[in-house]
């Protein structure tokens, strides 16, 4: 057992060497053609059933109830600031009950929603991050209202109809390269239910390799549910020992823990683990999610093309300043050396041993007789342009 345990860590370190990132920010967005795909799980089990007052109510050990979502993401980045993405879940839902003394099962698969939706970056400035994200989405399936009484058909998988939202996402970056992050969200979950304010809040703890986080959700009801004064007469669907569908101004808070490991160049995993511990209108209990995903922000064909290229210019020099924000590049070449405003100007990684790797592009912005401030629009993996990094302008085109 020992051997396996130092098999896998050689293997995992091994692997990790190559690590591009562990975490991505909300507030980032896939640069121009990048794209990511995602495989996502989620795993909730009801402890205690509270309702539409607080009062929470412990399963019986005759009763018991859990979800399993297994979802499929992509993303695509249409510039370096715009990405769109398109997701797919399916559910899993089990619950089992007394029904006239008897300990009944209930058990449903099948595809619960298919969504789209966008999000738009701002410019970082100052480690300081800001975009704005979108959704719309339309539940797969139905389930039909229950008496309460009789015999129920199947159980629900869920709430049902169209879901809507829209978010304000941001983060705060230390001088360690971690990360004070937030999400606020206005969401509409269904036509049945109130709307709702939505909070993420967390920091990280983040490497290359893995990255460590703590945070805090919260659902805020704006009690808009047209049966807020009448629960009794709102149409129910049945769910089992659960008090998941179809609420009345549900809330709920919960702390997460989060630990995610990268895996090579691409891919990464995520994982969750929270417990739902107060709330009205829901089900309280633990909650686990697992994601397995692949993020490509590589350089296009055609830029590989272009780099491959023998490149002349008229002007050489070194970068001998970067801003704190990494956007701004002050180069010891300028009008003197013929470099004026709106010139575009290649960063280049050069060690003196053969490497000449065309690592960024910028465009000059102010110009002054021997140096000039240089606007950073592009990045080309590594290495990270820095004081020292060779500077080209005037490349000469046949």
């Amino acid at each position: 057992m020992c051997k396996i345990l130092i098999l896998i860590s050689i293997l995992y370190f091994s692997v990790s060497s190559y690590a591009k990132t562990s975490y991505v920010p909300f507030a980032r967005t896939l640069k121009d053609s990048g794209n990511q795909i995602s495989i996502d799980t989620q795993w909730f089990r009801t402890d205690k059933i509270v309702d539409l007052n607080g009062e929470a109510a412990d399963l019986t050990s005759d009763e018991a109830t859990q979800r399993l979502d297994l979802g499929l993401g992509f993303k695509y980045g249409i510039s370096n600031n715009l990405e769109l993405n398109l997701g797919v879940n399916s559910r899993l839902v089990q619950s089992t009950l007394l029904i006239n003394d008897e300990s009944t099962s209930y058990s449903r698969t099948g595809l619960e929603s298919g969504m789209f939706g966008f999000k738009y970056s701002f410019e970082e400035e100052n480690r300081t991050k800001y975009a704005l994200e979108g959704w719309y989405g339309q539940t797969m399936h139905s389930t039909p209202v229950w008496d309460g009484t009789s015999e129920p058909e199947e159980i629900s998988l869920g709430d049902q109809g169209r879901f809507l939202g829209a978010s304000l996402l941001f983060y705060l970056k230390t001088k360690s390269a971690n990360y004070l992050e937030g999400k606020l969200s206005y969401r509409d979950p269904g036509p049945d239910l109130s709307a709702e304010f939505f909070t993420d809040i967390r920091y990280v703890l983040a490497w290359n390799a893995a990255s460590l986080y703590l945070g805090f959700e919260n659902i805020a009801s704006l009690e808009q549910d047209a049966y807020t004064n009448d629960p009794e007469n709102k149409p129910q669907y049945f769910d089992g020992a659960s008090g998941m569908v179809n609420s009345i101004n549900r809330q709920w808070s919960t702390p997460f823990i989060g630990l995610n490991f990268a895996l090579g160049r691409y891919w990464r995993v995520e994982t969750q683990y929270a417990q739902i511990y107060t709330g009205t209108s829901t089900d309280l209990g633990p909650r686990l999610s697992i994601s397995l995903v692949r993020r490509n922000e590589e350089t296009t064909k055609a830029f590989s093309k272009r780099d491959s290229q023998f490149k002349e210019y008229l002007m050489e020099g070194t970068v001998t300043k970067l801003s704190k924000s990494g956007k701004i590049a002050i180069v010891d070449i300028g009008i003197e050396n013929g470099l004026k405003e709106g010139m575009k100007v290649d960063f280049y990684y050069f060690d003196y041993q053969g490497g000449n790797k065309l690592i960024g592009r910028g465009k000059v912005v102010k110009a002054s007789a021997s140096k000039s401030l240089v606007q950073i629009t592009s990045r080309y993996g590594k290495p990270r342009i820095k004081d020292g990094t060779v500077v080209r302008a005037g490349e000469i085109t046949d």
